[in-house]
């Protein structure tokens, strides 16, 4: 029987390469698997490899000078409204807009912070 397998995927690549120059992650419909694939595996579990301070964040060997949850909510609030982005997130969603990935990144910020919000609001009522 004749059949195809195979033995090295290009998200296999993500996670020994630099993701800074990966072009296969900064395609819509790769992001929008992967993102697909963290939900169902859980944010949480990947979460928990960000080394985090209240200053700047750590992640597969890129360091943010921002503090992580503040850096995903203002990427949210600041998505087409370059009336209240500061340069750093004109900046991003400039980028976001020449790879034609801003919407999809949107969409996936837009979700990670809403299972966030549901999450902690699951915690909020357990602890009552």
């Amino acid at each position: 029987m004749e059949f195809y397998a195979e033995n090295q995927t290009s998200f296999f690549d993500l996670r020994n390469g630099d993701w800074t120059k990966n072009s296969w992650i900064r395609k819509p419909e790769n992001l929008k698997m992967v993102h697909e694939s963290f939900k169902n595996f859980g944010y949480g579990k990947l979460e928990n490899l960000i080394s985090k301070s209240k200053s700047h964040f750590l992640i597969e060997g890129i360091y943010i000078k921002r503090n992580f949850e503040n850096l995903i909510d203002s990427l949210e609030l600041t998505y087409n409204k370059p009336e209240i982005q500061t340069k750093y997130y004109a900046e991003f969603w400039n980028r976001r807009k020449a790879e034609k990935n801003d919407s999809i990144i949107y969409e996936i910020i837009r979700e990670f912070n809403s299972m966030k919000m549901n999450k902690n609001n699951r915690i909020m009522k357990t602890n009552l």
